[in-house]
């Protein structure tokens, strides 16, 4: 078997595309998920704030814009590429990123006492 420029070319291709991808979902993905626990997260210092937490109306467009921004470089590859893996890609990550966006706007978690 012949390894012709072309070949490696794509095999470079796909292995810093696998590389980029996993630095994306996985540093960037904590990022964001941190920073939205944080944002949304009941930050009043009484009883009732530790027994029903509620969500913090300033943190609601930053779990929304975190979701939107941490799906869309697939969204747009699935736009560019348009083959089933991309699209399955796109389709995985728009589902995570509304699964994230529900559990942390129905489901407030208890903040720090500022």
């Amino acid at each position: 078997m012949t390894i012709t420029a072309s070949n490696l070319r794509r095999g470079t291709g796909w292995f810093f595309g696998g590389i980029a991808a996993i630095l994306w979902v996985y540093p960037v993905g904590a990022y964001l998920l941190i920073l939205s626990a944080l944002s949304s997260a009941d930050t009043r210092c009484d009883v009732e704030s530790n027994l029903h937490p509620r969500l913090n109306p300033g943190g609601i467009p930053w779990v929304i814009g975190s979701g939107l921004f941490w799906a869309a470089p697939f969204v747009v590859l699935a736009l560019v590429r348009r083959n089933r893996l991309t699209l399955a890609l796109a389709g995985i990550a728009s589902a995570i990123s509304i699964a994230f966006m529900a559990v942390f706007l129905l489901h407030p978690q208890q903040g720090f006492c500022w």
